[in-house]
């Protein structure tokens, strides 16, 4: 009896040895020091780089610091959430998609050996790649706000336009997607579409939005990459050049406006790029701010703030003076 002790103690001995060597390499060994996590190895010696723990993956940066937020790391860009833990195969709460390795993607990439099954957007069937147009715009497109507020992806000419916006106010409608068609900028010369003809929309949800336009006046909106409205604008033909743009304003005084628009795309000719062009600054209120720092980089523009009319200004007698924008040239 004895000697099958001695055995099984050597076994128990064995299996555990066992179990302590197949255990993950990282867990149990996080610790805290003020506002800093780290992690060390089974020696002691505190770890930098990619570390693994269980299914996900934590970067410690160079001071042994758990990073959060985004991180490069070669020549790839990695988003890591509060927890430290890496996100894949999904989108970013700043909008950006990141692949199944974690991997910034930039938009003309988000569909090319990615599963979108997830992600709340998905570039579809038609892009700016696909669509047959002289110029076009698409973007990854959120707003939020009170007292009502809009997104738009537009299409200039220089006394008519085009536009594919996203709209949030505080009457029954709530947030809806509207096309807006503007012969003239003259009162009177805007021909706006009825709102029920398109799908019903979520305040602060995130769309993928584009609006295209042909040489022949044919103008295109696309939601989610399915074709949604064809319209024509006869005026826009008159034009040698269109200038794209994102926008966003508010309706009243004293409303605001917080919009995302994020993988950005833009056609123009037989160019076509996302992060490539330059960008014109053309806020018009003094309350509502442009913000482009973001775009070089991964093609993300914000535009927010509160709306500051005169007094007896309302969003129809001060219409070219509510919202900012940024075109590309």
């Amino acid at each position: 009896m004895k000697q099958w002790r001695s055995v099984l103690a050597c076994f128990l001995l064995a299996g555990g040895m066992m179990l302590l060597i197949t255990r993950p390499a990282y867990a149990g060994r996080w610790s805290q020091a003020g506002n800093n996590r780290y992690d060390s190895d089974g020696d002691g010696t505190m770890t930098t780089g990619w570390v693994q723990d269980g299914n996900h993956w934590y970067f410690m940066r160079g001071d042994g610091a758990m990073a959060t937020g985004w991180i490069k790391d070669g020549e790839k860009d990695y988003y890591l959430s509060a927890s430290g833990a890496m996100l894949s195969n999904t989108t970013t709460p700043d909008g950006y998609f990141v692949g199944e390795s974690g991997e910034w993607i930039p938009s003309s990439e988000a569909t090319s050996g990615v599963d979108t099954t997830n992600l709340a957007v998905s570039a579809g069937s038609y892009s700016v790649n696909h669509v047959d147009a002289d110029c076009a715009i698409e973007a990854d497109v959120s707003v939020s706000g009170s007292g009502g507020s809009v997104a738009k992806l537009v299409i200039f000419g220089s006394t008519a336009a085009m536009s594919f916006d996203l709209v949030t106010d505080s009457t029954a409608q709530g947030t809806y997607f509207y096309r807006e068609n503007i012969h003239s900028n003259a009162v009177g010369g805007q021909d706006y579409s009825r709102v029920d003809q398109y799908p019903k929309a979520e305040l602060g949800k995130t769309y993928h939005l584009m609006i295209a336009f042909r040489r022949d006046g044919q103008g295109t909106v696309y939601l989610n990459g399915e074709l949604l409205d064809t319209f024509w604008n006869p005026e826009m033909t008159k034009f040698p050049h269109f200038d794209p743009a994102v926008e966003a304003g508010a309706m009243v005084n004293g409303s605001t406006v917080q919009a995302v628009f994020s993988n950005i795309t833009v056609k123009k000719g037989d160019r076509i790029s996302s992060t490539g062009w330059h960008t014109k600054n053309m806020d018009n209120n003094p309350g509502i701010h442009s913000d482009v720092s973001q775009f070089p980089s991964h093609g993300v523009i914000r535009i927010g703030g509160t709306l500051q009319l005169r007094h007896g200004e309302n969003w129809d007698t001060a219409y070219d003076g509510t919202s900012g924008k940024i075109y590309f040239q």
